[in-house]
């Protein structure tokens, strides 16, 4: 027989996670592709990390009320936005990570297989979405 975990546990335990967890942490950009896997380490990222005029990591405070998706997992989202304020081109962005507020515990990170262009001068918004599913 399996254990069965509530949808509204689900949801508990996600807004348990947004005001102990997630509300004080920081996205972070990576500006050079490498293969993310359960292995993957904050150093892997910070190695990797964007270093465009202006940059520095997005404080993530203001999360979503916890809601079921379509998987049936208890999902908030939240926005990083970074405006590079070089002089001039742009840079590429080829995923994030996320921390807490010092920089110490690393959350996860997405890299994405084609990079997004970041132009000087404008705001680059990522939304971010954290999941709470049971596995049983």
């Amino acid at each position: 027989m399996s254990f069965i975990v509530p949808k509204a546990a689900e949801l508990d335990t996600e807004a348990n996670m947004i005001t102990n967890l997630l509300s004080g942490s920081y996205m972070g950009l990576i500006s050079t592709y490498f293969a993310v896997d359960a292995n993957t380490t904050l150093a892997n990222c910070t190695a990797n990390e964007a270093g465009f005029t202006g940059y520095a990591r997005a404080a993530l405070p203001s999360w979503s009320t916890p809601a079921i998706d379509a998987d049936g997992a208890a999902a908030t989202v939240a926005t990083g936005n970074f405006t590079a304020s070089g002089g001039g081109g742009s840079g590429n962005i080829y995923g994030y990570f996320l921390t807490n507020s010092s920089g110490s515990k690393f959350y996860g990170c997405e890299t994405f297989l084609t990079p997004i262009s970041a132009p000087m001068g404008v705001t680059l918004a990522l939304e971010l979405t954290y999941t709470v599913l049971s596995r049983y």
